[in-house]
């Protein structure tokens, strides 16, 4: 059934907000998943819709890093193996999780990820470079892409400490690798959600489009990228949301 306009208005703007913290200071999904619930959706298909706009978020990033000459495309789809075997084991693992679980597991990571944005900003700017082996970079970005399957949020800092922390690559070119494993693991993941029914497109559309045009007022706006009080801004309303879900989790501070 298709949303009212109303919750579809809101989707847009959510979609928006989600994608102008994503260029200025990114993590901006860290809201998507709370927000979501809040405006009606169960928090398992939120989770499967949100791939929607991850998808196409991916696709128009890596179009416009080739063509800027900055993404080694033969590269990225080499590294995209580990990373969508990964996100394969991790949608297979939440698809399983009983969705009782489900909200106090996305709530205590994404507070968590909140945290961090409160008290080590630095850590979602620029990672240290510590090269690992072959071996060493398949198991990071099999993680990284196992959590993305799993819940998403969040997912861009841990793909970055992969490759440039693990994998030694440059910050610029990462960023334009990374679109390319999000959107290919995505594509995988996002195919289990819509097989398990768990997936309201027209919601997944909107809020796509929100996250286009947020993104586009992100790039043109004055406030320079990775100002740590925007990661701040975004933690305390990530945190907040966060302990909103973890609230309304069943069984989860009883009697207080």
């Amino acid at each position: 059934m298709l949303p009212s306009p109303w919750i579809l208005a809101g989707v847009f703007l959510l979609g928006v907000l989600s994608g102008f913290l994503n260029t200025l200071a990114a993590g901006g999904t860290l809201l998507t998943l709370p927000l979501l619930t809040l405006l009606g959706l169960d928090l398992a298909v939120a989770n499967g819709t949100n791939r929607v706009a991850i998808l196409l978020q991916s696709a128009a990033g890596a179009w416009a890093f080739r063509r800027e000459g900055l993404l080694p495309l033969r590269r990225a789809f080499r590294l995209a193996v580990p990373a969508t075997l990964g996100a394969l084991c991790g949608t297979l693992g939440v698809l399983r999780l009983p969705r009782e679980a489900l909200s106090p597991v996305a709530g205590a990571i994404i507070l968590l990820l909140a945290l961090s944005l409160l008290f080590r900003p630095s850590l979602w700017e620029t990672p240290r470079h510590t090269p690992a082996s072959p071996a060493g970079v398949f198991a990071a970005l099999f993680l990284a892409g196992a959590y993305g399957g799993f819940l998403q949020a969040g997912v861009g800092i841990v793909l970055s400490w992969a490759l440039v922390g693990a994998g030694g690559m440059d910050l610029v070119r990462s960023n334009g690798v990374r679109t390319v494993l999000v959107g290919c693991y995505t594509l995988a993941s996002l195919a289990l959600f819509l097989r398990a029914d768990l997936v309201n497109l027209p919601v997944g559309l909107v809020l796509a489009g929100g996250s286009m045009v947020g993104a586009v007022l992100g790039a043109r706006a004055s406030v320079s990228k990775g100002n740590p009080w925007i990661r701040r801004a975004l933690g305390l309303a990530a945190g907040a949301s966060a302990l909103q879900m973890l609230w309304q989790a069943p069984g989860w501070f009883n009697g207080l």
